[in-house]
Order: C-alpha cells, then structure tokens, then sequence
C-alpha cells in the first residue's frame, strides 16, 4: 500500500506544572500515520516521546470496545514500527523512560497516573522511583492533555485507522489463503473418500450374492 507523505506539521506548547516548572512542547506530526513526535523540556527533562493515535491497533472489521486503547506513548529506541524510532528517549532525572505505554482515558479521567517504565540491568521494564514516577506522571498528564485537545485529533485518528485497515487488510488476506488453501484440501480429500465409499456400495452387493 503507497501513502503519500505530506510535510510534516509542527507545532509549539507551554505548560506550568507548579512545582515541577515549564514545561516546553515542540511537536512535529506525520499525517501519513498520525503520529506525533513530542520533544519536551523543562528542569530535569529532555528528550522525545512519540504519540500515536490508539486508532493505529484496532480492527477496523470489528465493533468499538469500551476497553479499547485510546492513545500509545512510545519512549527511546523501541518501536511500534521502525518509522516511530526515537534516539533520544525522554530523560526524567536522569532516568530514561522506555517501553510502550497504553493510554486509557476512562483511567486517565478517574485519576490514575499514566502508565510510566525504566529498564533495569537486565533490560525488564520496571516501574520508576516514586518521586520520579510523580513527576513523569505530571509531565505525561500534560502531554496526554495537549494531545486530546487538540483541533485535528479526528485527523490523527483517522490516519490511525487507515494505517490498521491496511495492516489487517494484509492478515486477513494472507488468512483467506490459508483457509482456501484448506478448503481446497478439505474439497479434494472428501471428493477421494466419496468415491471409495461409491467403489464399496457397488462392490457390497455382488459380494453377498456370492456368498449366498
């Protein structure tokens, strides 16, 4: 599937967090995909994290879910795709944060932090120290704010969902081949046990008559 890539969009934001400072947004987006690069800096913070709309994992064949993710934050140089990789993961304190967070807004909206990691010396992602976790929370709260509000959300989503109509498009094509294929086995294999069974009714008859 060819997308045509438009120039991406930029855009600039700033956010008090009280205690924690200003917090400086630099956003470039892809409309190609409807990712969102966030660059962010404030006291003790730097760094990017990638935003893409939830929209991007759902089966477009399939009804809505309440449980449905709403939006996906990617940190450092793990993607989703190659074209989400980041080199310069978001430092909070001198921690980088990492893997990929699932955003809920029902939880958002009911208080709950949004979902933040680090890598240990074995590479398992683990939460982070408490007060570095409160002060990501206040960081992430805002850029999942700025991120909902903004006017061309609806754009964003729906690139998200051209991007999964052709990701699944692609699955369930390779899917249908697979069950024609089996089909196809099933038709061949039921069209040779048929004619046994004939080759055997038509034999029976002549075999009891003998006997008799």
């Amino acid at each position: 599937m060819t997308i045509t890539l438009e120039p991406p969009q930029t855009m600039h934001h700033e956010e008090h967090l009280g205690q924690y400072g200003l917090l400086r947004m630099d956003i470039t987006t892809n409309p190609a995909d409807g990712s969102s690069t966030y660059k962010l800096r404030a006291p003790h913070v730097h760094g990017q994290a990638a935003l893409s709309p939830g929209t991007l994992l759902a089966d477009p064949t399939e009804p809505p879910r309440s449980w449905a993710v709403d939006l996906l934050i990617l940190f450092g140089t793990e993607p989703a795709t190659p074209a989400h990789r980041r080199e310069d993961p978001l430092t909070i304190n001198g921690i980088a944060l990492a893997s990929l967070t699932r955003v809920f807004f029902e939880r958002v909206d009911a208080g709950a932090p949004v979902p933040t990691f680090r890598r240990d010396k074995n590479s398992n992602a683990i939460p982070l120290p408490p007060a570095t976790g409160r002060h990501a929370a206040a960081v992430l709260g805002a850029v999942v704010a700025h991120w909902r509000a903004r006017p061309d959300r609806e754009v964003l989503e729906a690139a998200g969902r051209r991007i999964a109509a052709a990701t699944y498009l692609e699955r369930y094509t390779k899917e249908l081949r697979q069950l024609d294929q089996t089909l196809n086995e099933t038709q061949a294999a039921r069209v040779r046990t048929s004619e046994r069974v004939e080759t055997l009714c038509a034999l029976l008859p002549a075999t009891e008559h003998a006997a008799a």
